[in-house]
């Protein structure tokens, strides 16, 4: 190569998307959160698992109407509360 050139090389230009599920407790601040690959029943699932380990009692989520969390299964010791549609 000659000198002051720049190689080349092929490169794919791509992006991937991951979901970062949260809960956040208002009376201390507390927040839990889970960087999952999508956003399926199945990962949500995962996701209240993981988080009634954390808080070791019985929680309350507010929820907006999104197709996983109505699809939600219950789970004991886990309130699921809805939010009204506008």
């Amino acid at each position: 190569m000659p000198s002051g050139e720049r190689p080349t090389c092929p490169i794919k230009i791509g992006y991937q998307f991951g979901h970062l599920f949260t809960a956040i407790c208002p009376y201390n601040g507390d927040l839990f959160a889970a960087f999952l690959p999508s956003m399926t029943t199945e990962c949500f699932q995962l996701f209240t698992g993981q988080l009634l380990e954390h808080t070791g009692k019985a929680t309350t989520l507010v929820l907006d109407k999104a197709a996983c969390h109505r699809a939600a299964k219950a789970q004991t010791d886990l309130t699921l509360r809805f939010l009204p549609t506008a």
